[in-house]
């Protein structure tokens, strides 16, 4: 049975899932600059503005940092070079989409061998 096209899909799922990251950076900027621009209304509140708009600003990093990953990992494994960046991917794709990353670490994982860098041939020696 030929294989040859799981690690171009563990790839371009990669690739989506850090295209998802990227609405969802923007998203998150975009609410940041909402709330700072609104007048603090609430004076009394128990959580200020600038400390929502700062956890979101957190969020918008961590969510750079997932999308970066799997991006890597999505360009590692359409090259078909890479198998641990491609794993790697897919696990930072799971936390960013996760049925994407769920199917691409599996797959990444059945098509070990297609890498270039996993022989079959066993250990190196």
């Amino acid at each position: 049975m030929d294989k040859r096209w799981m690690p171009t899909v563990v790839g371009v799922l990669e690739i989506i899932s850090s295209i998802c990251a990227v609405f969802g950076i923007v998203a998150l900027l975009f609410a940041c600059g909402i709330m700072n621009t609104v007048p603090d209304i609430q004076e009394d509140s128990d959580v200020p503005l600038e400390w929502i708009s700062g956890l979101l600003v957190t969020l918008a990093a961590l969510l750079a940092v997932g999308g970066a990953l799997s991006l890597i990992g999505g360009i590692s494994s359409i090259r078909r070079r890479g198998w641990g960046w491609a794993v790697a991917g897919g696990v930072a794709a799971f936390f960013l989409v996760p049925p994407a990353g769920l199917f691409a670490v599996v797959l990444a994982i059945v098509a070990e061998a297609e890498y270039s860098d996993r022989s079959s041939s066993g250990p190196a020696q």
